[in-house]
């Protein structure tokens, strides 16, 4: 208790002393005061966790650290024997009865636990089930629609190809009817016919 009661005014004292250094205001301390223990609270006794589980079966799980305790069991991590870490949900009906009963297990409490737990995994299987299947339907009309976009651009390609044939052959009998209208086939004959003679 003297102890205590000295390490306390070593700590005050100290403070003081640093807060003094850094320039700050500090309420004037009656060194002289009596100075009071604080009440001694026990500390609460801490939960002793085995180093290593056997299980009904044999199993060893060794260097156990427990991560979670809940109404159907303890998952914990441990050593694996090929090294590494492993974690696993040991249920309570395969601990022997003194874990049992330390961890407080109720078999009705454990059971109804189980079946929420099977039940939400169900749930989530389906969900998950469903999930997929509606990531096939819009895979199957995305690509479905782009099909579709895929045809009608080369559809219309193919149409706007089309329509410039149509145009360059129409601008090719245009500029052939035009040469046609100023150079008659008469005027024509006659062009080669000077031509062959001028050679």
């Amino acid at each position: 208790m003297k102890t205590t009661i000295v390490i306390i005014g070593l700590c005050v004292a100290y403070m003081g002393h640093a807060l003094a250094q850094t320039n700050q205001i500090v309420a004037s301390i009656d060194t002289n005061a009596p100075i009071h223990a604080l009440p001694v609270v026990a500390k609460p006794k801490p939960l002793i966790m085995p180093k290593e589980i056997t299980t009904r079966a044999g199993i060893v799980y060794k260097n156990i650290k427990i991560e979670r305790v809940d109404p159907s069991g303890l998952t914990v991590s441990f050593s694996m024997a090929a090294g590494g870490l492993g974690i696993t949900k040991i249920t309570f009906d395969q601990l022997p009865p003194d874990l049992q009963m330390k961890y407080g297990y109720d078999s009705q409490a454990a059971a109804k636990f189980q079946s929420g737990e099977k039940q939400a995994a169900a749930q989530w299987a389906a969900k998950m089930t469903a999930d997929e299947k509606e990531g096939k339907i819009i895979i199957a009309e995305r690509e479905k629609q782009e099909e579709v976009e895929a045809r009608q651009k080369a559809e219309a390609a193919k149409k706007a190809a089309d329509e410039e044939r149509k145009i360059k052959a129409a601008e090719l009998a245009a500029a052939a009817a035009a040469y046609r209208a100023t150079h008659p086939p008469v005027i024509i004959i006659q062009q080669q016919q000077q031509q062959q003679q001028g050679h």
